[in-house]
């Protein structure tokens, strides 16, 4: 029973023996899981083919949990070897915005690999998602307890491919040093980081987010092995506003090949953006890091209206994940 199993609710790691099971009335409260074994007698007896603990847990009636309370279903189950890709940035970053169009983008980009929401995240992210892809408009700020999305990568090959895990909750909350328990889990998830860089906030009076600070506090509990495994993609968003002063921002959005040949050059604007102890920093400690700029829109969009002046076409948004992925370019 090496089986695992990820809450949403509370981005803990369980395996069987860590659900609890809601038993009946009257049955001892708190039993696991695991304790319905799969084997009975009769079974065992007859030649049939063993149930799973979960199986058993249906059959009866009974209803799974994780520690938190929360139901555990069973679309939640995991490969044994748990690896995720997650998405941090401060507030007003256009994560929200960036996460809508990755996904897009790469479902439209690498016809040999899909996502698949986790159980509701589907249904979820839809109503999210269509506010921007199908109306034009722009998605709803994201409330003070957030909503949990996770993907599976998936391939004709059944290769062995992350968990793309995603909290949209509102930036601020990465700047403080105190957070909830679910927050602290899913930092603690095992696998790689997609950090994420206001291109609004490179330029002018409005440079004053402390990204290092950040980064600082959301790995203040990893030790060396955890750096030691984990990517680390700097992701520019919103570079559309700076185009016209800095064409490298839109040049290296066109390809992995050219964001890779330009990665001098970018870590020499990060620099000139007051962020040099921030590259310092990733390249000490991380695995590797690459930096990144990417448009969700495709244009610089000219007011504060709700409705869109055109149709987003993104550049770029789909390149982190290619390269955390160690994808090829696509044909």
């Amino acid at each position: 029973m090496n089986d695992k199993y990820l809450c949403l609710n509370c981005w803990r790691i369980s395996h069987v023996n860590d659900l609890i099971v809601k038993s009946h009335w009257y049955e001892p409260p708190g039993g696991r899981l695991g304790d319905l074994y799969p084997h009975t007698f009769w079974q065992k007896l007859w030649g049939l083919a063993p149930k799973d603990p979960y199986q058993l847990a249906n059959q009866n009636g009974r209803t799974v949990k994780c520690k938190c309370g929360q139901a555990m279903p069973r679309c939640a189950k995991l490969s044994n070897k748990l690896s995720a890709i997650r998405i941090i940035g401060p507030k007003n970053s256009g994560k929200t915005l960036f996460l809508i169009r990755m996904i897009d983008s790469f479902n439209q980009e690498f016809k040999e690999m899909a996502l698949r929401g986790i159980c509701e995240t589907s249904q979820h992210f839809e109503k999210v998602s269509s506010v921007l892809l199908k109306d034009k408009r722009w998605p709803e700020p994201t409330s003070l307890t957030g909503e949990a999305y996770a993907w599976r990568i998936m391939d004709a090959q059944s290769a062995q491919h992350p968990v793309l895990a995603f909290h949209d909750i509102g930036g601020k909350i990465w700047e403080q040093e105190q957070r909830p328990k679910n927050l602290t889990n899913y930092l603690a998830l095992p696998g790689h980081l997609i950090f994420v860089l206001d291109g609004a906030r490179m330029d002018g009076e409005q440079n004053n987010i402390d990204d290092l600070k950040i980064l600082e506090h959301i790995t203040e509990n990893w030790n060396k092995q955890d750096y030691n495994n984990t990517k680390l993609a700097l992701v520019i968003t919103k570079a559309d506003i700076l185009w016209h002063q800095y064409p490298l921002l839109q040049e290296v959005c066109e390809s992995l090949s050219k964001t890779v040949d330009k990665q001098d050059d970018l870590k020499q604007f990060l620099r000139q953006s007051g962020r040099n102890t921030l590259i310092i920093f990733a390249e000490r400690y991380f695995r590797d890091t690459y930096i990144f700029a990417t448009s969700s829109l495709g244009f610089c969009p000219k007011d504060n209206s709700e409705q869109l002046e055109r149709q987003p076409e993104p550049l770029g948004t789909f390149l982190p994940l290619q390269w955390l992925l160690d994808i090829e370019e696509p044909v």
